[in-house]
């Protein structure tokens, strides 16, 4: 005979177990697009949504998700692994791994296109602020931080560079007219950056 301590933990791990394995994969939900989202067709950003992967103590365990206009899933976690992958290729992985050690800065970086696969580079933020000011970015140093999906749109400050694992190209430093545009060509259209005041809006078309 189980004792009562046992029971309720014998039912406890059948209930996680069948919220783990549900009925299939579950729907993305709080579908949003913001202005950090890439870029997956021309005019066409994904959205964010998240999925539950099952219950905890606390309640559902969410994972975020991206989802482009034909229904398309990318899980921003292996686009980034793949971006760090290539990186580490190039030899870029190295000296951010270095900057990590010294304490210095690395360039800030942003996944602005999911197909292709396309990623800003620019000088960090704390070069830019002063850290008295407040929290500051001390650039990205770790694939995770390439997952993250922002709010808004990056800082503009040259220099700054592209690179696409999917293209095998870059980095790529980037020239801005003296408009403040300047546009990254892919396969099928090409990405527009433009300076508005300390901004860079990227859009693709």
């Amino acid at each position: 005979m189980f004792s009562s301590a046992r029971r309720c933990l014998l039912f406890g791990m059948l209930f996680l177990g069948a919220s783990l394995a549900g009925c299939g994969q579950r729907p993305l939900t709080r579908l949003r697009t913001l202005a950090g989202c890439p870029w997956c067709a021309p005019h066409k950003q994904v959205q964010v949504g998240d999925r539950s992967q099952g219950k905890s103590f606390y309640g559902d365990i969410w994972k975020r998700f991206w989802i482009d206009d034909h229904g398309n899933e990318y899980d921003p976690e292996q686009v980034s692994q793949q971006v760090w992958t290539y990186l580490t290729q190039v030899g870029e992985a190295a000296k951010i791994d270095q900057t990590r050690k010294t304490g210095a800065c690395s360039s800030q970086m942003r996944i602005v296109s999911v197909n292709p696969v396309v990623v800003l580079l620019e000088p960090c933020q704390h070069r830019r602020f002063d850290p008295a000011k407040g929290l500051v970015g001390h650039g990205t140093k770790l694939a995770q931080e390439l997952a993250y999906t922002p709010e808004s749109d990056m800082y503009f400050d040259e220099p700054m560079q592209w690179l696409s694992p999917d293209l095998n190209t870059g980095p790529t430093l980037i020239t801005f007219s003296p408009e403040g545009i300047a546009t990254i060509p892919l396969k099928s259209g090409q990405l527009r950056l433009v300076r508005e005041g300390e901004r860079c809006k990227v859009t693709r078309e």
